[in-house]
């Protein structure tokens, strides 16, 4: 007869060969399938466009996304992880119809496959640069990683731009606001107006040419901009604001108790204009919804796909 410990002992032996035996049998079958995955998966489409306030030029980014999906034991159990072949993102320029096409960049993703993310701005505040904006993420569990260039239209060459949200940390602010947005440009010699929020909310900020950050008002409502000068709600004034001096003239004032605004200058140039630009708005380049096509004010856009793909 065994003793009580032996008979644990022979007990959990058996227990734990057993286990062992049955993660054996499920590690030969993944060894099997665990890397089987689907057939290939072309999800390559143009991601973002813009074309010059002149109407000239055109700027897109094409997303190159060639996947396997997971299959059996590899897709356990949500799915699993694809297998990418190629994931990069091309940034090209061209004349509005799509003409003379030229590749500027290649973006090869040096991120979680598939997190990255380009947009194209274009503003006629700076009509010979566009902003590019790249974001993707590094982990599951990190924010959204963000990069930023100014593109020069005449050249190609991209300018990268500050890290505008360290910028703002060090002074307590945060990058975006919720009637401004986050970044534009503001002038041909690299100025920025900047959405930022903070403690005291959202307000208007400048970043100078040569790297200066300056507050300009309490932002409520943002209107837009004509060279130096925006308009905007502040509070309970319309004001239109010159960024670079900071000469500042009160166009409206809300009665916070009535709720009625009263009109303080007629016919300002600055307001006239945005009004007028925010009416009709400048040249668009949209993308078709199977992401494969771009028009320019209605046109299509004859661009040369397999430049984009090599």
């Amino acid at each position: 007869m065994l003793a009580g410990w032996e008979w644990a002992w022979r007990m959990d032996g058996s227990i734990h060969r057993k286990l062992w035996q049955a993660a054996s049998a499920i590690a030969g079958a993944c060894s099997l399938v665990a890397c089987s995955y689907g057939a290939p998966i072309n999800d390559s489409g143009f991601e973002s466009s813009a074309v010059s306030p002149d109407g000239k030029t055109l700027v897109v980014a094409y997303h190159q996304l060639n996947y396997r999906p997971a299959e059996g034991f590899a897709a356990f159990p949500d799915g699993g992880v694809p297998q990418y072949d190629r994931d990069r993102i091309v940034l090209a320029i061209s004349g509005a119809s799509g003409s003379d096409m030229r590749v500027l960049r290649a973006f090869p993703a040096d991120g979680m496959p598939g997190s990255g993310h380009i947009a194209v701005r274009a503003q006629p505040s700076d009509p010979q640069h566009m902003l590019v904006i790249l974001t993707d993420q590094t982990s599951t569990r990190a924010l959204p990683r963000v990069r930023r260039w100014r593109l020069n239209l005449a050249d190609g060459g991209l300018e990268p731009f500050p890290d505008v949200e360290r910028e703002l940390a060090m002074v307590g602010r945060r990058l975006g606001a919720r009637e401004f947005g986050d970044v534009r440009l503001a002038a041909p010699d690299g100025s920025l107006l900047l959405g930022v929020n903070g403690a005291d909310g959202d307000q208007l900020w400048l970043r100078t040419a040569a790297g200066r950050l300056r507050p300009l008002e309490r932002l409520t409502h943002f209107y837009g901009q004509v060279d130096d000068e925006v308009y905007l709600w502040s509070g309970d004034n319309g004001l239109v604001q010159n960024w670079r001096t900071g000469a500042r003239r009160v166009v409206a004032r809300a009665d916070p108790v009535t709720q009625v605004t009263s009109t303080l200058i007629r016919d300002d140039p600055t307001v006239a204009a945005i009004e007028r630009a925010n009416r009709a708005p400048g040249p668009r380049a949209l993308i078709a919804p199977d992401r494969q096509t771009i028009s320019v004010d209605g046109a299509m856009a004859h661009l040369d796909l397999t430049a984009l793909i090599r």
